[in-house]
């Protein structure tokens, strides 16, 4: 079985047995891809901001 096929079996049965904490890990990638992009790209910061990320991801746990 190709590695494709086993991880998109896992996430199928990762997704059935625990729904929400899947899509807050899948919330959270993004989020941070996002945040990542916003720094080096938009801002322009040479060094990632490890702790303004921090800051959100916990904010955005507390809001749900």
């Amino acid at each position: 079985m190709s590695l494709f096929l086993r991880a998109g079996s896992v996430y199928k049965k990762s997704v059935s047995s625990y729904p929400y904490i899947v899509q807050g890990v899948q919330s959270s990638i993004l989020m941070a891809t996002g945040d990542a992009i916003a720094q080096k790209l938009v801002e322009g910061k040479t060094e990632f901001d490890y702790k303004r990320l921090l800051i959100e991801l916990r904010n955005n746990i507390e809001k749900d």
